[in-house]
């Protein structure tokens, strides 16, 4: 900064930048956070109803059940981007390491559904807190 800006910039001009962009921060954090709780939730409830039912009951609507969480996470992932983060490189590779994390988990989760557990049972309902869980940790680690 040279010393025009200096003269040009009052105190309480820059305490009200620096309140804006600090709010402007937590806004970001804000939807880094609901994207975490929204994707873990939805994650945990998912596999809630289809482990915790016997396959009988929904093998007719098998594809749609495919399709649904893509389309979750395509309009959750439209809707992230209607909100753009003001945040720092950090964040991002944060956010995108918990997106990894839960991509593998979910994969693993999605593979002992089908081919270990039961249907209709406890922990086949149970296993997608397993996935959730890099989603909450991400919710809580950016909270604003």
């Amino acid at each position: 900064m040279d010393k025009n800006a200096e003269e040009i910039l009052r105190p309480e001009q820059a305490e009200s930048i620096i309140g804006r962009s600090r709010q402007a921060i937590r806004d970001s954090r804000k939807w880094h956070a609901i994207f975490f709780l929204t994707a873990g939730l939805a994650t945990a409830a998912f596999f809630a109803v289809i482990g915790g039912v016997p396959r009988t009951y929904w093998e007719n609507y098998e594809i749609f059940l495919l399709v649904l969480p893509v389309l979750f996470y395509q309009w959750i992932a439209f809707l992230r981007k209607k909100h753009p983060t003001t945040g720092s490189r950090e964040t991002l590779r944060f956010e995108s390491r918990v997106a990894g994390v839960y991509t593998v988990l979910l994969l693993a989760a999605v593979a002992a559904c089908v081919f270990v557990l039961r249907q209709g049972t406890l922990s086949a309902a149970l296993i997608g807190i397993l996935p959730a869980l890099p989603c909450f940790y991400g919710a809580w680690k950016v909270r604003p």
